[in-house]
């Protein structure tokens, strides 16, 4: 009877908890209508239409010498190679500017005044990983990155350029015929991707694969953020859990980022809290946003139970949390001194967050008619999404919204 009691006190802290998101949804939807207009969206283009329908979501809006950039595709269903897509905004003319040997373009980067897209899934083998630069002549492939199995993101600090990935250690480990586990590594490279020395890796379990998948420089410091899978490879865990990953209480365990200061890689406890699962940076003026997910497990196990999100912010020495509700982000944005969050604070209507400092906040509501929105770009006088169906979609700015 006690136990029944408890799953149906469970059962209700949970509706109430859904509830409360979906009217904290509905008061920010109100509010931000009466607070600025409410934005006139069309469509913008979809230069993925005739691409395979797994590869035509829109991952990526890059804005660059007056072009925006596409970055489509899908790594899980292998869908490359891929088109680099972009748009003249003065003209409206689109063209493909290359092709990049990976199965989707995830993002890109500046670094340095150079255009960068790091090779997300090479469709070659492991040996190497991608990337690409653009330069006068158009995009250079440079096939460089060891192990790079996946090459998530890419940051420049110091005058070097570090590649985080996950990646393989090729070796005998006796674990079975083809059995290598994934390891969260950093190499660098001190002519742009050329050549690369190894940096940083996370340690190497049998039952568990890691990843780095951030990279950002902050004050002195460039920081990287790790998180881990289950990878269940030993006959103990075969014989008690089969091949489903398993999740676990705090999994992740301290630390929860890595730090370095030119010579040393340290541990960095940003988040003193159990069960973190994930941290994703976002950049702001003097300080760091960090949107940290809780939970068991990780990202990338398939019993996902996740226990909430929360918005933190860094100064250099401790991290706060603020009352941003944000239980989902798809991408952020830092223009003209404006981060530019595209969220969720109850995982089904979404909106573009704006603030100068990460603590005020204002909100313009996306419409339910843009479905499943994955990216953001802000230009001076416009907003654009790019969806999951291929379309972009672009509303001018609301000169009245405060920031």
């Amino acid at each position: 009877m006690f136990a029944r009691a408890l799953s149906v006190f469970a059962v209700l802290v949970c509706l109430l908890a859904g509830a409360s998101l979906w009217a904290r949804g509905a008061e920010l939807a109100v509010a931000t209508q009466a607070a600025s207009p409410v934005l006139k969206w069309e469509v913008f283009a979809r230069p993925t239409a005739d691409k395979p329908e797994a590869g035509r979501k829109i991952n990526e809006l890059f804005l660059h010498d007056g072009c925006l950039y596409v970055g489509h595709g899908c790594y899980s269903a292998n869908t490359g190679p891929t088109d680099i897509f972009c748009c003249n905004l003065a003209n409206g003319n689109w063209r493909v500017e290359g092709r990049v040997d990976d199965e989707a373009i995830v993002q890109y980067r500046l670094l340095d005044g150079r255009l960068v897209i790091p090779g997300i899934d090479a469709t070659e083998d492991w040996s190497f990983g991608n990337l690409y630069v653009r330069g006068a002549d158009g995009w250079s492939k440079r096939r460089t990155i060891p192990n790079g199995l996946h090459v998530y993101d890419i940051a420049s600090y110091r005058g070097r350029w570090y590649a985080v990935t996950h990646g393989v250690f090729v070796h005998d480990w006796g674990l079975g015929e083809n059995i290598q586990p994934g390891v969260g590594m950093v190499h660098s490279s001190g002519d742009q991707g050329q050549t690369w020395r190894f940096e940083y890796a996370c340690p190497v379990e049998a039952n568990a694969d890691t990843f780095i998948r951030q990279a950002i420089a902050y004050g002195d410091r460039l920081y990287v953020f790790p998180t881990a899978s289950t990878y269940h490879s030993t006959p103990e865990m075969l014989e008690r859990f089969g091949e489903k990953r398993q999740p676990y209480d705090d999994f992740l365990g301290n630390p929860d980022a890595l730090a370095f200061d030119g010579y040393l890689w340290r541990p960095a406890n940003l988040v003193d809290e159990p069960n973190v699962r994930a941290i994703t940076p976002v950049p702001g003026r003097e300080v760091l946003g960090l949107w940290v997910e809780f939970g068991r497990g990780s990202p990338y196990n398939e019993d996902r139970r996740r226990s909430g999100a929360r918005f933190f912010v860094f100064d250099g020495q401790s991290a706060q949390v603020t009352d941003l509700e944000c239980l989902a982000l798809r991408d952020a944005v830092r223009r003209d001194e404006v981060t530019y969050l595209l969220m969720s604070p109850d995982g089904s209507q979404w909106f573009i967050a704006s603030s100068p400092d990460l603590r005020h906040w204002s909100y313009e509501p996306i419409p339910a008619g843009i479905v499943d929105p994955l990216s953001l770009e802000v230009s001076t006088s416009r907003y654009y999404l790019g969806a999951r169906d291929g379309t972009i979609h672009t509303a001018a700015r609301a000169v009245t919204a405060k920031q």
